[in-house]
Order: structure tokens, then C-alpha cells, then sequence
């Protein structure tokens, strides 16, 4: 009976909750998916095309759309965009990296 309890409360309150959270994780989900994008397309153009100047320009973009990934997770969840803190901090040396690399074979 207490389990049945339980299901029923927690049901309630998502119900409750659902509109509030959709709103974000639209968000979230683009953040998330041009990060992705940007994320893969990097060691294709660097490494297939060989073109340092897109190179750096789709560094720059994931760079960008983490600094979106993290505020779109600590929106959601302070906890949870405390482990992107590390991501955010290897795309801005990989950003800088990248312009030097750029700026060392012009």
C-alpha cells in the first residue's frame, strides 16, 4: 500500500513539474547537439581537409556552444554543471592552442 502511496506522489509531482522542465531541456538539447556537431566535425576538417583556418573557426563555435552547454546544465542543475567546469576549461586551451597552431603556419 505504501509503495502504491510513493507511485502515486511521484507521479503528481512530475506531472507538475513537466511543463517546467520542458521549456529548458529545448535548450539544453540544442546546446547540446551543436556542441556534439562542432565536437566531431573538429578531427575532420583538421585532420581530412587540413584547413587550419576552419579548424580554428569550429574550435571557437565549440567553445561557444559549451559555454551554452553549461549554462543550459546550471539552469537545470547546479550540481550537475559543476562537472562541465573541466570541459569548458580543456575548450578554452584547446581555442588557444588552435590559434597558435594558426598563427605559427601562416
Amino acid at each position: 500500500c505504501s509503495v502504491e502511496v510513493y507511485i502515486h506522489i511521484n507521479q503528481d509531482y512530475l506531472n507538475e513539474l513537466q511543463p517546467q522542465l520542458f521549456k529548458y531541456i529545448n535548450d539544453y538539447n540544442k546546446a547540446l547537439i551543436s556542441n556534439y556537431i562542432f565536437n566531431e566535425l573538429f578531427t575532420f576538417i583538421l585532420f581530412y581537409f587540413k584547413n587550419l583556418f576552419l579548424s580554428f573557426i569550429i574550435v571557437l563555435s565549440n567553445l561557444i556552444t559549451s559555454l551554452f552547454l553549461y549554462y543550459e546544465t546550471k539552469s537545470l542543475d547546479k550540481k550537475a554543471s559543476n562537472f562541465l567546469l573541466p570541459y569548458v576549461f580543456f575548450n578554452i586551451f584547446a581555442t588557444i592552442l588552435m590559434l597558435t597552431i594558426y598563427f605559427m603556419n601562416l
